[in-house]
């Protein structure tokens, strides 16, 4: 009997390794085409909900350096589209050249080496990209239209993608307005990043057996793009963008904190993200690292849209899928006609009684004879 338990626990734990090893071999053997990159897809396939957060420990200190200062613009000249393997997805640009770095804790710095304009959105959104290191990293912000002072994005691009034909593709879609030729070097200026970051910014942690930890950093604010550049962005944004996007599912822990990083003048919101440590503003901003700190007064699991965004996406995967989707169907039309049902049952007992009517009288008119021989006419009601 004994022999028998101890067979049964070996056999289940090496179904679950076996499986273990299934789903890891499957995160990183998935074949992904050059318009996505493996770890935002991982995040993004996440199926997050409020039982798997937890808060972030404390003293896990954050620092970004490398966004201010000269010469920390992005050269377009020292990255690479891989646009002949891309077909659809976000637009990624690789280079091996950058000094931007995150540092989190106490492990080697991850280094920058992608900027991608994401099109899993509404809208278009701005992802820094770090790898290099024992895990992966992120800075994601969203982008709008602003009418004056906003980021010049598109010159850099097209600098970028100059031997292809994607700008003129995007120039001809937009039909307003004439994009300017690239330069031969164009510039990413961060700033504006740094500036967004400055007024919050939400790190998700996720841990895995199957990979080393993925940090994801979305600045809250966003980041505005010069209105004239727009409908440019746009165009491309929808070019590139896919209906259906990979998912590759994992079982992770997640860990959640706000922090906050200063501006490019040393600054952070302060309403927002609290006093700003004092060993922050002790060195000049170039030499001093970019220290982040989480805000104590906020709660322990912020809120944040990944958390609609994934369920609700796998909830519509569900309904498309051939074999779960009519069954699923089938339920959401079983009970909105089991509903109408109920509905016509209890409408009787709810609907306002109206007092009962009375018929209305019938009147008959007598002729009376008296002994005088005089008549008189009476009417009677019934």
């Amino acid at each position: 009997m004994a022999g028998s338990m101890t067979s049964s626990l070996v056999w289940a734990l090496w179904h679950v390794a076996a499986a273990n090893v299934e789903n890891c071999a499957k995160l990183a053997d998935t074949p992904l085409n050059a318009g996505f990159w493996r770890p935002a897809v991982i995040m993004d396939s996440l199926d997050v909900h409020l039982g798997t957060l937890r808060a972030a420990p404390l003293n896990q200190p954050v620092h970004l350096t490398g966004l201010c200062g000269v010469g920390s613009g992005l050269q377009s000249s020292q990255f690479q589209w891989d646009h002949e393997s891309h077909f659809g997805g976000d637009w990624i640009a690789n280079t091996d050249r950058s000094e931007i770095a995150v540092y989190i804790g106490q492990a080697e710095p991850c280094t920058l080496t992608g900027v991608a304009i994401v099109t899993e959105n509404t809208s278009p959104a701005l992802r820094l990209q770090f790898e290099k290191c024992a895990g992966r990293a992120a800075i994601e912000v969203p982008l709008f239209s602003q009418k004056s002072g906003g980021m010049k994005l598109m010159p850099w691009i097209c600098g970028v993608s100059a031997a292809t034909k994607l700008c003129s593709q995007a120039e001809q879609m937009a039909s307003n307005g004439t994009m300017p030729a690239p330069r031969e070097e164009e510039t990413l200026d961060l700033a504006p990043l740094a500036e967004a970051a400055s007024k919050g910014v939400l790190h998700t942690n996720a841990k895995s057996t199957c990979f080393d930890a993925l940090h994801w950093f979305v600045v809250h604010g966003g980041i505005g793009v010069d209105e004239k550049e727009w409908p440019f962005l746009q165009a491309m944004y929808k070019m590139l963008k896919l209906e259906e996007r990979p998912t590759l599912q994992s079982d992770v822990d997640i860990e959640v904190q706000e922090v906050c990083f200063p501006s490019c003048t040393g600054t952070w919101d302060e309403a927002k993200c609290g006093p700003k440590p004092v060993t922050a503003t002790k060195a000049p901003i170039a030499a001093a690292p970019e220290l982040v700190t989480p805000h104590p007064d906020l709660p322990e699991v912020p809120y944040t849209p990944i958390l609609s965004k994934t369920r609700l996406g796998k909830f519509r995967q569900e309904l498309s899928n051939p074999e779960t989707g009519p069954w699923l169907w089938i339920s959401l039309a079983g009970a909105c006609l089991l509903g109408i049902f109920f509905a016509l049952l209890c409408f009787p007992l709810f609907r306002s009684r109206e007092p009962a009517m009375k018929p209305a009288p019938r009147v008959k008119q007598v002729e009376v004879m008296y002994p005088d021989h005089t008549t008189a006419s009476v009417k009677l009601m019934k």
